[in-house]
């Protein structure tokens, strides 16, 4: 009877060890996703093919940014957070969509971004995520020191030279040209 007594006791200490063990690690972050860390994993084209440097995108494009977490959740926030600037220095309005992720878990960690009109053949582009874009279990993304993640791309074709613009009657000209603004390189 003692070593029946013995084993219950041992079979006790062990079962409270064990739980003890799972409350630490999910306290520590091993557990529903708490405390770990927001990476973006690839960004792509939908039809294939990966984004950076790449010099023959098309110019009607749809990106794929993949996350290694629920990047959905927060979407009136993440879908602010990509942004898409021509060589020129130009903010080129974009649209930032999402899949149904109740209906397909995994897309919950996909943005997809497009620009609203055509881009520019042969014109080097800019597709910036900010760092204060965050997951699921609020880790903003990592990696990054605070710096925002650029990808540089060009699309495919020749680049049409635009031609001057010609004054119109009326319009006051001047001998000193002003410097265009926001000429900084990126």
């Amino acid at each position: 009877m003692i070593s029946k007594l013995k084993v219950k006791l041992i079979s006790a200490l062990f079962t409270i060890l064990l739980l003890q063990v799972a409350a630490f690690a999910y306290a520590q972050g091993d557990g529903g996703g708490q405390g770990k860390s927001f990476n973006l994993i690839s960004v792509t084209m939908v039809d294939g093919g990966d984004l950076q440097a790449a010099t023959d995108i098309s110019v009607e494009p749809t990106f794929k940014l993949h996350f290694n977490k629920n990047a959905v959740f927060n979407w009136e926030h993440n879908s602010k957070c990509v942004s898409l600037i021509s060589q020129d220095n130009e903010n080129i309005p974009i649209s930032a969509t999402k899949l149904d992720d109740s209906v397909d878990l995994s897309q919950r960690q996909n943005i997809y971004v497009q620009p609203v009109n055509s881009l520019r053949p042969g014109t080097a582009y800019y597709l910036k995520i900010s760092p204060k874009i965050k997951a699921k279990n609020g880790a903003t993304l990592g990696g990054t020191n605070g710096d925002e993640i650029v990808i540089t791309f060009k699309t495919k074709g020749e680049a049409t030279v635009q031609p001057p613009q010609s004054a119109k009657s009326g319009d006051i000209q001047s001998d000193t040209a002003a410097p265009p603004a926001n000429s900084g390189t990126l």
